[in-house]
């Protein structure tokens, strides 16, 4: 295989890996021109000023599957966040568009509110030892 075939073919990668960054953009109303494959490994992630940031299998179901806002990747973010705060393992963003969770939100935030309540009464009988 010649150099210049593998170039056309690296080329081609590129643009097709931008085409599926520019139809998201486009689907969800962003400007993909602050985006940038992080490591310049077109393909792998693509990083929009850390507000997006999704592998190339997340753009391409997002876009095929009319994924149709950006506030489901908010949400499945901050719902990430809520359960990496408890440990717990969580879905990908393709789970997530699925309707697969690890747990519901009103346990989520059960659960949430008695780690909080948790992390009060430490910080309150320390307070008292440090006296």
């Amino acid at each position: 295989m010649s150099k210049s075939a593998v170039e056309n073919a690296r080329q081609k990668w590129a643009e097709a890996c931008n085409l599926w960054v520019y139809l998201l953009c486009e689907q969800w109303g962003i400007d993909g021109r602050r985006g940038y494959w992080i490591g310049d490994e077109v393909g792998g992630v693509w990083d929009m000023d850390g507000v997006v940031i999704l592998s190339m299998d997340e753009i391409i179901y997002a876009v095929e599957h009319h994924v149709a806002d950006i506030g489901s990747y908010h949400d499945w973010r901050d719902y990430c966040m809520d359960l990496s705060e408890l440990n717990i393992g969580m879905p990908s963003f393709i789970e997530w568009c699925k309707g697969i969770k690890v747990m519901d939100e009103e346990s989520l935030d059960r659960l949430l509110k008695m780690k909080h309540d948790l992390d009060r009464l430490v910080e309150e009988e320390k307070k008292k030892v440090n006296v």
